[in-house]
């Protein structure tokens, strides 16, 4: 998805067993995408709603209210990766570890569970999972062997992928 940001292109995201609606993020707005018949000629054509404004935290740098983060971050430093049918909205960031000689040997994934209420997103809840060098989910040669794919449904239970080139688990969350 783009818009008139055109430095920065999120995904779309629907879920099947919540509505044909996708969602991604543009600017500082949470923008919902709906597909709707044209009466005349059967014609499907999109209509764009700014379903509502993202706390700061969630915003990329140059529309942040808040300028305390690196000026050269270029991704946004949270990704919006899915929602429920009960209008909540997940996000997830991901920070490295590094020890003296900057070496990572830890990487932390946050997600935050947002509830849509009344055009605004209100925290609804958090988890963190901490992978690091030489625990199972890692290797010991290196720490990020595994790129984690994340996948919300509609029911809220949040599954990701995690391993090495050897061995991939599938893991489920459940926010509460």
């Amino acid at each position: 998805m783009g818009g008139e940001h055109s430095d920065y292109y999120d995904i779309g995201i629907v879920q099947r067993d919540v509505g044909n609606d996708i969602y991604y993020c543009e600017g500082i707005y949470l923008v919902r995408e709906r597909r709707k018949e044209s009466i005349s000629g059967g014609k499907s054509q999109s209509v764009m709603d700014k379903v509502a404004i993202l706390p700061d935290y969630l915003r990329l740098y140059e529309f942040a209210e808040v300028k305390d983060r690196d000026a050269d971050w270029i991704p946004p430093p949270v990704w919006f990766i899915g929602f429920d049918k009960d209008s909540c909205f997940y996000f997830l960031e991901t920070e490295y570890w590094y020890d003296s000689k900057y070496t990572p040997f830890c990487l932390v994934h946050r997600i935050f569970k947002y509830r849509l209420e009344k055009k605004e997103l209100i925290v609804a809840g958090q988890v963190e999972i901490t992978f690091k060098k030489g625990q199972e989910e890692c290797s010991d040669n290196e720490l990020f062997d595994f790129t984690k794919q994340f996948i919300v449904t509609g029911d809220g239970t949040i599954y990701f992928l995690h391993g090495t080139v050897d061995k991939i688990k599938v893991s489920k969350i459940t926010m509460e």
